[in-house]
């Protein structure tokens, strides 16, 4: 029994021990295979400028990731590479995603030394704010006072620090990387990043040249001092706490009187309330102190340079938006007052920020204010990309958006699977393609209007705001209509010195195309809409992408030659009160020219293509440019029946007037033959000038 109870015990030491070895020899093998492993370290940040007007700030690193807030152009940011495309930076006390497209790195220059090995110190991540205790504070280009002086900051000026080398810290000045000492500084609120960074490893520095020690100037006991909001927007809130309730809301730039303040909040009255600020997105401008006490001699600045000029207080910058609820909007930034316009769900906006609250809205030059709640801003890269860029766009991408339309409202137009056709006249002419399709589609409602369909007019060509399609031009196909489009842009809108031009892109009424090719101020935002749904706009594509120089080929912006012909009816016109026009016997120069009084008859004989009128007065053929910025003559009898959108033409019908009651109508064609029409509706006056 004894012997069998020992053979057991044997084996279970035995087993255990195996068990013990096994583990031993896994806790090894980890420990290997963990030694071999890349060390995980944090992606070095660095300072970088804004170069967008406005940059979006992102949830996510995609330009579909949700909008947190808009970034005016030159600010600059502490960043860190989240991948080739993109930059995670803070804002607004917000962690979010930038195109780093859109950022200028900011780099660190090295000290004059003659010699050509660079600093190699590190940059700890401690940030926050500092204080400038001595009276004049050299900032230098690198951490040593070897390295060149590149400005200076007074005594109390309020900075913020970047991060630190040795007894130096780093800091933006006038958009530059820039060092001070932190001898001459005292802190007033550090933050330490989550991830810290390895202990710089010092470098040696040359011996500074001695400097006199200042001596201390009394610290005066300040009662109560003004900041200037450094923050979009700052968030005024009950009680000293990110969790207290906002009582209003501050606007960058603002001014504001500091009662009491501790380390992170100061206290002030706004508008009638009172609250507090957080007091990193401050900037001290002139403390008020108490009494002064005797005074003391004043010390040596430290390294004495001139101060810097203040820089110009920048002002809001505008941005586009889209209308997401119909809404109304008022004279003053309040629901007060008479409604000055409405807007429609889908409606873009350029707007300016007034507040948290509200924005103001620029239309036809009045100005109003819209409650920021009924919009969402919206990003129109298209709008200022220069319209000779090369596109990457492919004809199944413009076909698809076209029949998504098509297939919606059971329309098929002009423009069905004209995208390679788009793409083909793009790349000859040197135009963007994308472009070139979003403003056909925007012209002709993708290629259902009447003048599409009937004219092959996909681009409005000619098509006045007072008679579109009476004067718009008619072409033979619609390649030719897309070839004369991206020639006559090139020539008027696209050429430095061109008749129209204010800019190679869509633009708005400021600048660009918009100024002057067509009246509704959002039309280059609309082509921007369509253009970046029809492919996606990656700032990559263009980025190392130069603009077409292809020349204009003249010989492509010929009208097309086609009339309408009146001889056949008895068409009259009559010039209008306070009005004359001026009849040649040529149609392309003045020749044995006639004025036409007001209230003179003439008889209509046809209408060119290019818009001139061939008249009949005193049994004499004359010829006069038809169109004018201010109506000069009515046509008496002719009438043009409205067009559905699948008619191929338009047709034109002398009335008789004398015949024709108010239930009919009696007309006769271009060729004489006569109807009678009981049902008017259809009909319109045309050529009304």
């Amino acid at each position: 029994m004894a012997t069998t109870m020992s053979r057991m015990m044997i084996r279970m030491r035995t087993r255990k021990m195996r068990r013990i070895k096994r583990y031993s020899s896994f806790l090894i093998v980890t420990f290997l295979v963990l030694s071999l492993l890349p060390t995980i370290s944090k992606a070095a940040s660095y300072s970088a400028k804004v170069t967008a007007s406005n940059l979006a700030h992102r949830k996510t690193a995609s330009t579909s990731g949700t909008l947190i807030q808009w970034i005016p152009k030159n600010t600059i940011l502490t960043v860190e590479d989240y991948n080739s495309s993109w930059a995670k930076a803070t804002y607004n006390n917000k962690i979010g995603y930038l195109s780093k497209t859109y950022l200028s790195k900011i780099s660190t220059s090295t000290p004059n030394t003659g010699s050509s090995t660079s600093s190699s110190a590190t940059i700890s991540g401690t940030s926050g704010q500092v204080t400038i205790t001595a009276t004049s504070l050299n900032v230098r280009s690198g951490p040593s006072v070897s390295y060149s002086k590149i400005g200076s900051l007074k005594a109390n000026s309020v900075v913020n620090v970047n991060g630190q080398v040795g007894n130096w810290h780093q800091i933006l000045y006038n958009g530059k990387i820039g060092y001070i000492s932190k001898d001459y500084t005292s802190a007033i609120r550090t933050q330490s990043q989550s991830t810290p960074t390895p202990t710089p490893t010092p470098t040696p520095t040359p011996t500074p040249t001695p400097t006199p020690t200042p001596t201390p100037t009394p610290t005066p006991v300040v009662s109560s001092y003004q900041v200037k909001i450094t923050a979009t927007s700052l968030n005024l809130r009950e009680s000293a706490s990110t969790k207290s309730k906002i009582v209003s809301r501050i606007l960058f730039n603002t001014v504001i009187t500091v009662t009491d303040h501790n380390s992170e909040w100061l206290k002030t009255t706004y508008n009638g309330k009172t609250g507090y600020v957080y007091k990193i997105y401050t900037g001290v401008i002139s403390p008020t102190p108490a009494p002064t006490p005797a005074p003391t001699p004043t010390p040596a600045p430290v390294d004495p340079t001139p101060a810097p000029s203040p820089a110009p207080n920048p002002t809001p910058a505008d941005y586009w938006v889209q209308v997401k609820t119909g809404a109304s909007t008022w004279p003053t930034p309040a629901e007060t007052g008479t409604v000055v316009l409405r807007v429609s769900v889908g409606d873009l906006l350029k707007v300016t920020p007034v507040d948290s609250n509200w924005v103001k809205v620029r239309r036809n030059g009045i100005e109003s204010y819209l409650k920021i709640s009924n919009v969402q801003a919206i990003e129109l890269p298209y709008l200022t990309l220069n319209f000779r860029t090369p596109s990457t766009v492919t004809a199944a991408e413009i076909n698809s958006y076209i029949r998504s339309y098509e297939t919606l409202n059971g329309k098929v137009g002009a423009l069905h699977d004209q995208g390679q056709n788009i793409i083909d006249v793009a790349n000859r002419s040197g135009v963007n393609a994308t472009l070139l399709a979003a403003m056909a589609i925007h012209e002709s409602g993708f290629g259902t209007s009447g003048l599409a369909m009937s004219k092959f007019n996909v681009f409005s060509q000619a098509a006045y705001d007072r008679q579109a399609y009476d004067y718009a031009y008619r072409f033979t196909s619609v390649g030719q209509a897309i070839e004369f489009q991206a020639e006559k842009l090139k020539r008027d809108y696209l050429t430095s010195g061109g008749a129209y031009f204010n800019g190679a892109y869509l633009g708005d009424k400021t600048s660009g195309m918009n100024v002057k090719y067509a009246s509704d101020e959002t039309w280059g935002a609309k082509i921007a809409v369509h253009a970046n749904k029809i492919h996606a706009f990656v700032a990559s594509e263009f980025a190392n992408v130069s603009p077409s120089t292809i020349p204009v080929e003249p010989s492509k912006i010929t009208i097309p030659d086609y009339s309408d012909d009146f001889s056949a009816i008895n068409i009259t016109g009559t010039v209008l009160t306070g009005q004359n026009i001026t009849l040649s016997t040529t149609r392309d120069t003045a020749t044995n020219t006639v004025i036409l009084p007001a209230g003179t008859v003439f008889r209509i004989l046809c209408k060119y293509n290019d818009n001139d009128i061939k008249v009949l007065y005193n049994n004499k053929e004359y010829y006069f440019y038809g169109y004018s910025n201010s109506p000069k003559f009515v046509i008496n009898n002719l009438v043009r029946k409205v067009v559905s959108y699948s008619q191929t033409q338009f047709i034109y019908y002398e009335q008789d007037i004398a015949a024709s009651t108010l239930s009919s109508m009696i007309l006769k064609d271009i060729i004489g033959n006569s109807y009678t029409v009981t049902d008017n509706s259809d009909f319109v006056k045309p050529f009304r000038n």
